[in-house]
């Protein structure tokens, strides 16, 4: 009987640490980063208005690039709360559409840093994906990006598929991607127009900030083409 009894309370035992490591478990990836909470955008009209501006900002930056000199590049600065808007407002609407299971995603500029998040999968079983990079302008046409960290809620996720998955996107979009190491952690080397013996624009400038990303470039075609041109390249430490 003593030894049922001890055979009867090692199963509850083990029962209960089951039932905690799974609710510990859920609570750990149902866990929301507190910038993806701070980036939502409430809906409104300050909401559709943020939205409207950053396409007008889009649409200024491409056609300023086709257009500009090198000596008279077009600059322009996007902040956080514009394009979180427009992932919010616009992005179905605008013949962008997300996989069935990526909804919401949101974004945060820090100084060199570019926090991403999207909720995974569909509620109340859903989590949210969370992905750190590190961002610098290398050169003329070419941005850096080390991939720092990948979470889905609080947990700590491979990166194999986030890699395989960029380096397809690139290919698609014609941007030349080799990857290296850093410090431990991947860095994607992104080479615009790659294909292209003489790129027809050059990209200057990419900067972030708390809050805002600033991008600046030109248009070869419109003037004398030099990596080493009369406009200064700012860029993020390597």
């Amino acid at each position: 009987m003593k030894r049922r009894k001890k055979v009867l309370l090692g199963s509850v035992l083990i029962l209960a640490f089951l039932a905690s490591a799974v609710g510990i478990l859920f609570l750990l990836i149902r866990h929301e980063p507190a910038f993806y909470r701070r980036a939502a955008v409430p809906p409104g009209k300050d909401r559709k208005q943020n939205s409207n501006r950053f396409l007008s900002k889009c649409i200024k930056l491409i056609q300023g690039i086709q257009t500009s000199r090198p000596d008279e590049p077009i600059e322009v600065t996007f902040r956080a709360d514009e394009v979180n808007s427009y992932l919010d407002e616009d992005l179905g609407k605008k013949g962008i559409i997300l996989p069935d299971n990526i909804s919401e995603p949101r974004v945060e500029f820090d100084d060199g840093i570019v926090r991403v998040a999207f909720r995974y999968g569909k509620k109340p079983w859903s989590t949210v994906i969370s992905i750190d990079l590190k961002v610098w302008h290398k050169e003329p046409n070419i941005v850096a990006m080390e991939l720092q960290r990948v979470r889905a809620g609080l947990l700590p996720i491979a990166p194999q598929s986030f890699l395989e998955d960029l380096s397809e996107s690139a290919r698609q979009q014609n941007i030349e991607l080799t990857w290296y190491r850093r410090g431990g952690n991947p860095v994607a080397l992104l080479r615009f127009q790659a294909d292209e013996p003489t790129p027809t624009i050059w990209l200057q400038r990419l900067e972030l900030r708390t809050g805002t990303m600033i991008i600046r470039g030109c248009s070869t075609e419109t003037g004398n083409w030099s990596p080493a041109g009369p406009v200064a390249i700012q860029s993020a430490s390597n």
